[in-house]
């Protein structure tokens, strides 16, 4: 795993951590409290991620969400043991739903 450094987290909130694991991009919000998380994750429909309350994200690639503590995780592509490894770590993904086509065969990819 490999910080790859800092992204915009809009429109969720908190700090945006980009990493690189197994090869793949998962991005990573971070909140000062459990509670802050708490709220953004309860923004976000389990079975339509795309749904975020008042917004709609038209996200490029599978999402899924898990989180954990002050962490919220997104990850995007459809690597099985990234995705697996993620979940060996913080449960099941309590969010997941069909984004977008990604622009190309290894857009996930880093």
């Amino acid at each position: 795993m490999t910080e790859l450094g800092t992204f915009d987290p809009d429109p969720l909130g908190g700090r945006g951590v980009r990493l690189c694991v197994s090869g793949q991009l998962v991005n990573v919000y971070t909140f000062d409290t459990e509670q802050d998380r708490q709220a953004e994750a309860d923004r976000i429909d389990p079975d339509d991620p795309g749904n975020l309350g008042t917004v709609m994200v038209s996200w490029a690639g599978k999402p899924r969400f898990w989180q954990r503590d002050r962490i919220l995780v997104l990850y995007l592509g459809e690597d099985p043991a990234v995705e697996a490894g993620i979940s060996g770590v913080l449960g099941q993904p309590f969010a997941r739903g069909e984004g977008r086509p990604p622009p190309g065969p290894d857009s996930n990819a880093c």
